[in-house]
């Protein structure tokens, strides 16, 4: 009872009178010692001091890296970036500190040899980061918005600092001023440092004094305790002149009890705090209820089926017109788990949409099927959406669903015409083929009866174009999509059946075929497998006389919607005389015909061999329905 009236007496206490009473409290020590130095500035042995350095280095690490833990761990649910920022700093001031302590002299050799001004090194600069973090702290607030504040960058940074302290006084101490002299004590720059320290603590106390009187956060005043008590601690470690003296231990003993000061305002600020809010939050959340109420109304009227259910598949709400839709009422459905709703084969189908929409993807206009309470199959179209709570978090999720039976079959009806149409299409490509068929076989057989070479030729040339245009229908017949036709397949049967057909022997002529893949309508395609076949035709006839050795090429690139055709041969060239374009050969007037059909144009190359170019685009026809 007496320490809980202590403690109320306190908090009736100005600031300033609380702070004034801790710095009275913090300096009687050191004036009891000073007036007492015989009887009270004593020296410990080796041993006693190392085991006492040991113990209160070892717990202020611990403090250290549990105000690390706190508030790093915390930040999911606190979102404190003051916190975080304070719990990374004093990660770096931990691990120093706990360098510091396994290089401290008499203890067994830490990488390299221990000596005092090691172990100095790594406490001046714990100590320089502890001064520097309360300085930069005082300018940041719980919900401050710098992105740098965060994880991402934080902790990456305390490491990054950490192991940069570590490399240069562990390999590279003598780089740095000597702290500590052997025979004479104390550097003055280690003096000095410890003075710039206390300069950095008192300019940090200004700072937290100022936030106390703008923020009016008591949390404040537990900082600027902490800030008079390392003051101290630092004022302590400028007047020993022995480590192992009365001064080094109140310097470590103050060092303590700040650490735990601002561990319990990390504590307040991550943990009590949130709880406080807590209460405000209930409040908000009842009038949160009432306008959920209000849209629930709105639900209400809904012709669709609008439901919720919770992460473990409850349903938790269901309007009128989910009542509609599935036969169930609300107080039959509500509870039930929602594969009640799913046919036996689509039990799991829900769960597994739901964690799409965990993954963050999108569930809107899904078609499935479900049970109505009568176990009557029903073709539904479902939305699903994430609810969220007022902290971000996952708690339900909101179900449109829209009957679309009559849609469906309205759209079955459909498909099955036009799957008949797709039928009588291939029925009628199938039948065309096999009418050329028909007409090639007359063809070949008018050919035994024919007398002269040249009535053969002619009847030879028919047929190649009658395959020509009997092997598109071939390839629709064949194809999934009976409007296009898959170009380089259809040109590698076309340019075998011609070579075929020439009676090329192999190693004679070499056909070289680059077409990119390609699908062209049937309109372009029949006109532009007649031209390559009367160009190979005529480079097959014509360019390799008398059993000559070559290639023939044809390639087609598509590029800005235009086609790029090329059929070339390196035999001996078209006749410089000729003038293709009005030629009276039936086979270059038929391509120059045909090249006017596709509104493409033609070229000639005679440099190397014969080389026809010919640019187009492909016809654009009504879609077929």
């Amino acid at each position: 009872m007496v320490i809980v009236f202590n403690l109320k007496n306190v908090k009736e206490l100005s600031p300033s009178t609380i702070l004034i009473t801790l710095v009275i409290l913090s300096a009687l020590p050191f004036i009891i010692i000073a007036l007492m130095s015989s009887l009270l500035h004593q020296t410990m042995d080796t041993d006693s001091y190392l085991l006492f350095h040991n113990i209160v280095e070892v717990f202020s690490i611990v403090v250290s890296f549990s105000i690390f833990g706190v508030g790093y761990y915390t930040y999911e649910q606190s979102k404190n970036r003051y916190a975080l920022f304070l719990s990374c700093a004093f990660l770096v001031i931990g691990f120093i500190d706990l360098i510091h302590m396994l290089s401290y002299p008499n203890m067994p050799n830490f990488i390299t040899y221990n000596d005092p001004n090691k172990s100095i090194l790594f406490w001046i600069a714990a100590r320089l980061i502890s001064a520097l973090t309360l300085i930069i702290s005082a300018f940041i607030y719980a919900d401050n918005e710098n992105r740098w504040l965060s994880k991402k960058y934080l902790l990456p940074a305390a490491t990054i600092i950490s192991a940069l302290i570590f490399i240069v006084v562990i390999y590279f101490p003598f780089y740095l001023p000597p702290m500590i002299s052997v025979g004479s004590g104390l550097t003055p720059f280690k003096i000095y440092s410890e003075y710039v320290i206390i300069g950095f603590f008192v300019i940090a106390f200004l700072l937290y004094w100022k936030r106390l009187k703008k923020t009016k956060n008591d949390n404040n005043m537990l900082i600027l305790a902490a800030l008079i008590l390392c003051i101290f601690s630092e004022f302590s470690f400028t007047l020993y002149l022995s480590a192992f003296d009365t001064y080094s231990i109140l310097g470590h003993v103050y060092k303590i009890i700040a650490f735990l000061l601002i561990y319990w305002g990390v504590f307040i600020v991550t943990i009590l705090e949130p709880y406080q809010k807590l209460e405000v939050e209930i409040k908000e959340r009842e009038n949160a209820e009432k306008n959920i109420e209000m849209l629930a109304n709105v639900v209400e009227s809904s012709d669709d089926a609008i439901l919720t259910k919770s992460i473990d598949g409850a349903i938790t709400s269901w309007n009128k017109g989910a009542e509609q839709t599935y036969g169930y009422s609300a107080a039959e459905i509500l509870g039930k788990n929602i594969s009640i709703l799913a046919p036996l084969e689509l039990k799991k189908e829900t769960s597994e949409l739901i964690e799409k929409i965990k993954r963050g993807e999108k569930i809107q206009h899904y078609r499935t099927l479900r049970l109505k309470k009568d176990k009557t199959p029903i073709n539904v179209s479902i939305t699903i959406s994430p609810v969220f709570d007022s902290y971000g978090e996952l708690v339900n999720f909101s179900i449109i669903s829209r009957d679309i039976t009559q849609q469906k079959e309205a759209e079955n009806k459909i498909k099955r015409a036009l799957n008949e149409k797709e039928l009588l299409l291939r029925e009628i490509h199938h039948r065309v083929k096999n009418n050329m068929q028909i007409v090639l076989s007359l063809l070949n057989l008018q050919t035994q009866y024919v007398e002269t070479d040249e009535a053969a030729e002619i009847l030879q040339e028919a047929q190649n174009r009658v395959k020509a245009m009997a092997t598109i229908h071939e390839k629709l017949y064949q194809s999934a999509d009976l409007s296009t036709i898959d170009f380089p397949d259809y040109i590698h049967s076309l340019i075998s059946g011609i070579f075929f057909s020439h009676e090329i022997k192999e190693g004679q002529v070499e056909s070289i075929i680059e077409i990119e893949q390609i699908k062209l309508n049937i309109e372009t395609a029949v006109p532009c497998g007649l031209i390559i076949s009367e160009l190979v035709s005529n480079s097959l006839k014509h360019a390799f006389p008398f059993g000559k050795t070559g290639i023939i090429r044809v390639e087609l690139k598509s590029q800005d919607n235009l086609f790029k055709l090329t059929v070339s041969d390196n035999g001996i060239g078209f006749p410089e005389g000729l003038d293709f374009e009005n030629a009276n050969s039936l086979g270059l007037q038929l391509v120059n015909n045909l090249i006017r059909q596709i509104d493409g144009d033609i070229k000639l190359d005679r440099s190397e061999g014969t080389k026809f170019i010919i640019t187009f685009k492909e016809l654009k026809y009504n879609e077929r329905m």
